[in-house]
């Protein structure tokens, strides 16, 4: 089988700074590559070759700077009334998907895997008539674009796939014509030798440590998550929460402007100055020393940080999965999300972590409360969060499924001629 991953655009893959979605291309790519040939395409960057390979695992790459040349000038001419989104419409890096799709007549793929932006698949099939078209959705946008713009697009596609049950569920419900095509497949972690059981005594030398991990965007509700830590602090006064992710604000009108929740609709007032710095203001003056933003970190030096988390904390307002959720399981840290999203198909309540419902801020601070009173707990949770991520969200296992999800494509096909 030969198989071709699309990048997003913006993506870079390996890169020096990849997103949750190039991590899980070239998971999987390098997973599949071991018997098929794949070929990855992505945006070329500094110190990138264009063209490299490693055995039957090919690297194509692009340049983007004509793509974000035209983006700004259609940003510069839309009207602030046109109901599309910018990054839904024909001007959405169109020479990327092009050049993708001629270069793709070269390579006869069996599939072609295309992450979220479902204006690739027309042009890709038109070129590419006999390849099975896989489109996975890491984000609602394909129930939350026009039911007319999203149509024709996806009649083009053999397999959907959604990252969670959350976002499978919406597809099939939009577009009850394609749900027999809709299947989920998680995002994976990758799975380490570790030493489960937390020497306790230990970390007793060191302030309990709440940690989050993710972009400091308002949809991920830090505000809510720095509510609770006050509250949290009157009991533990030396407890520290640590805030690793980049100052990177999502762009209103990829979620806030196309929700109907109205709990992520009020994001909006977030959006009136850096969101950092609202953070930053909120925080009491005594507790200034106990936040901690260590910012934008390479993927690699995250570990040291996980090693001395106590619990992690997701508290989401709008979330498709929950990535930072899987990573802190496998390694045996007891978890934290909120009922949004995909977190409830990752966390077992009372098994690997807790629930709380999103926003409610002082349900979040009386569960960190209680993970912080029970040192056996939290080791109870983190050892049973380290089975369940192995057991159900390694690589290994997402590379096999997806492998049997193509050969089933391919069958299907098969029969059909």
């Amino acid at each position: 089988m030969k198989v071709a991953f699309v990048n997003q655009p913006w993506n870079s893959c390996p890169g020096p700074d990849p997103g949750s979605i190039a991590i899980w291309t070239h998971q999987v790519a390098r997973r599949l590559a071991h018997r098929h040939d794949v070929i990855v395409y992505a945006k070329v960057t500094r110190g990138q070759l264009r063209h490299e390979r490693h055995d039957r695992l090919c690297f194509r790459r692009f340049s983007i700077r004509y793509d974000q040349k035209l983006l700004c000038l259609v940003k510069k001419l839309r009207r602030s009334e046109t109901p599309t989104p910018a990054f839904a419409g024909p001007g959405f890096y169109p020479w990327y998907g092009l050049r993708v799709a001629l270069d793709l007549r070269k390579q006869k793929c069996d599939i072609v895997h295309i992450h979220n932006l479902s204006q690739f698949l027309p042009v890709i099939k038109l070129l590419n008539p006999g390849a099975r078209i896989v489109l996975h959705m890491h984000c609602e946008w394909l129930t939350q674009l026009p039911l007319e713009l999203v149509q024709p697009r996806i009649r083009n596609a053999s397999l959907i796939l959604g990252v969670s049950d959350y976002i499978t569920g919406k597809i099939r419900g939009g577009f009850p014509e394609q749900s027999i095509i809709c299947k989920t497949i998680f995002n994976g972690v990758q799975v380490q030798a570790l030493d489960v059981s937390h020497n306790i005594e230990q970390k007793r030398v060191k302030p309990l440590t709440i940690l989050f991990v993710g972009r400091l965007t308002p949809e991920k509700g830090i505000h809510d998550l720095i509510d609770a830590f006050i509250l949290v602090s009157e009991q533990f006064p030396a407890s520290v929460l640590r805030i690793i992710g980049p100052d990177s604000r999502t762009p209103s009108e990829y979620i806030v402007d196309l929700t109907e929740d109205p709990k992520v609709s009020e994001l909006k007032k977030f959006y009136t100055e850096s969101y950092v710095q609202i953070l930053r203001e909120r925080i009491p003056a005594h507790l200034r020393m106990n936040i901690e933003f260590p910012g934008r970190l390479p993927h690699a030096q995250l570990e040291q940080h996980y090693s001395q988390a106590d619990v992690l904390v997701n508290p989401s307002l709008s979330e498709s999965f929950g990535m930072a959720l899987v990573e802190a399981m496998e390694r045996g840290i007891p978890v934290i999300g909120t009922k949004v999203g995909g977190m409830p198909e990752i966390i077992v309540p009372g098994e690997t972590g807790f629930l709380v419902e999103p926003g409610d801020v002082q349900a979040l601070a009386r569960t960190i409360i209680q993970l912080f009173a029970d040192d056996s707990l939290r080791k109870k949770l983190g050892d049973a969060a380290r089975i369940h991520a192995i057991k159900q969200f390694s690589w290994d296992r997402i590379a096999k499924n997806i492998f049997e999800a193509y050969e089933a494509v391919c069958q299907t096909s098969r029969d059909q001629q």
